[in-house]
């Protein structure tokens, strides 16, 4: 990611509505046991980790390996940028896979460090045909299609317990902005209170849905695999 849209998404990551959103989501998705070990891989500046501690997880870890972020400790976790020799029962990869080029190793070695019956839980973008400068100025390799992520996951030899998409409601608007012009957007630009307020209060109903019932299209995948 280039130096200036990751400093960009570091003073939006507390405020954007989608990012608050997404954290949401995956807080939904934390076992119950508060003793659980927890590795957030890339974890920026440790803004999840932050919200992990507050909703009393304990043992937290995340790695950085953004030459722009040093290693790091808090009063509550660890910021390194290499995995510890540990294993985990839960490893985040959120909007991470994309960063790197072989991701199907990445995937290999994320799971040496699962405990048996640990979880993997990630996100990615979602659509090939919705590449624009965003994704370049991120410096992505790829964009996800379920079928793509399903393959990585099982060449990995991991065990995916679901998946979905989200992010569905601004779909529409969102593709047809960017087949108009695949320059960067401005979407993480939400200046509107209004429209910021609409936006988060919509993905929180989407969140609500995927306690239900998965989402069969949006911006974003979701997926929970299993070490097995």
């Amino acid at each position: 990611m280039k130096n200036s849209y990751e400093n960009h998404y570091r003073e939006i990551e507390e405020k954007h509505p989608w990012f608050l959103a997404r954290s949401n989501l995956f807080l939904s998705l934390m076992p119950n046991n508060k003793n659980s070990s927890i590795l957030d891989f890339g974890c920026g500046a440790g803004s999840f980790l932050r919200k992990l501690n507050y909703a009393g997880y304990t043992d937290l870890s995340g790695v950085e390996i953004s030459e722009t972020k040093p290693a790091s400790t808090s009063d509550c976790f660890v910021i390194t940028k290499s995995i510890q020799k540990r294993k985990y029962d839960v490893i985040l990869m959120m909007d991470v896979l994309e960063h790197i080029e072989d991701d199907s190793a990445a995937l290999v070695r994320i799971k040496s460090h699962l405990k048996p019956g640990g979880k993997l839980l990630l996100s990615v973008p979602a659509y090939q045909l919705l590449w624009s400068d965003h994704d370049t100025m991120n410096m992505h390799y790829r964009r996800y299609n379920r079928n793509s992520l399903k393959r990585v996951i099982k060449e990995a030899k991991l065990k995916t317990e679901f998946i979905t998409n989200w992010n569905s409601m601004f779909l529409p608007i969102i593709a047809v902005s960017r087949l108009i012009s695949r320059r960067a957007n401005k979407e993480l630009r939400l200046n509107n209170n209004f429209f910021s307020k609409l936006v988060f209060l919509t993905l929180t109903f989407e969140n609500f849905l995927l306690k239900k019932t998965g989402l069969p299209f949006g911006l974003s995948i979701i997926s929970s695999c299993s070490h097995v």
